[in-house]
C-alpha cells in the first residue's frame, strides 16, 4: 500500500474521478443529491410548488369537504402530546367545553384544542415553536380572520398550571 492511515486511497480517488467523467453517473448522481434534498436551488424550488399546491386545494371545496369527513371520523390528527394531555386535564377540572384536536373550515392545520363556547383556539407550543415563529404568527392571524381568538403557551408556561389556568380563566370571562 503507498497511503498512510487516514489517508484517501489514490487509487480509489483516481477510480471515482473517472466515474465522475461519464456524464451519464455524473446525471445518475445530480438527480440523487436533488432528490434528497441535497441541491439548495431544488429544495427551494419543490418546498414552493409544495406551498402553491397546498394552497390551490385548501380552494377547492370538494377537498375541504373530504378532509373535514376524515378528521370527524377521526383518520386526521394525532395523539395528544404530554402537554395537550395536560391541558385536556386542566380544562376538565374547570368545566370548561373544549374540542381537542378540532377542524376548523379554512384552516389548513389542526389546532391543539377549541374552547366550544367562546370560540377561543388554544394552542400550546412546544420547544419546536421556538423556530416556527412566523408561521405560527401566519397562522395566528388566519384563525384571528375566521373570528377566533387564538391563546398560545409555552412549554415554559405549562410547568404552573395554577397561572395557565388563570389565564385561560381570564379570556374565557372577556368573552
Amino acid at each position: 500500500m503507498g497511503w498512510k492511515k487516514g489517508q484517501k486511497n489514490p487509487a480509489a480517488a483516481e477510480a471515482l474521478r473517472r466515474k465522475w467523467r461519464s456524464a451519464e453517473f455524473r446525471d445518475k448522481m445530480t438527480k440523487l443529491f436533488q432528490k434528497q434534498g441535497r441541491d439548495p436551488a431544488f429544495r427551494e424550488m419543490r418546498s414552493q410548488s409544495a406551498k402553491e399546491n397546498a394552497q390551490r386545494l385548501w380552494q377547492d371545496p370538494a377537498y375541504v369537504e373530504q378532509r373535514a369527513a376524515l378528521h370527524r371520523a377521526g383518520r386526521i390528527g394525532r395523539g395528544l402530546s404530554k402537554q395537550e394531555r395536560i391541558m385536556a386535564t386542566l380544562l376538565g377540572e374547570m368545566q370548561i367545553d373544549y374540542q381537542s384536536q378540532p377542524f376548523i373550515e379554512g384552516y389548513p392545520g389542526v389546532p391543539d384544542f377549541l374552547l366550544t363556547k367562546v370560540g377561543i383556539v388554544l394552542e400550546i407550543d412546544n420547544r419546536g415553536h421556538l423556530l416556527t415563529k412566523l408561521q405560527d404568527r401566519k397562522r395566528t392571524r388566519l384563525l384571528q380572520s375566521l373570528g377566533y381568538t387564538v391563546l398560545r403557551i409555552t412549554y415554559k408556561e405549562m410547568e404552573d398550571l395554577k397561572a395557565v389556568g388563570e389565564r385561560i380563566q381570564g379570556y374565557v370571562g372577556a368573552q
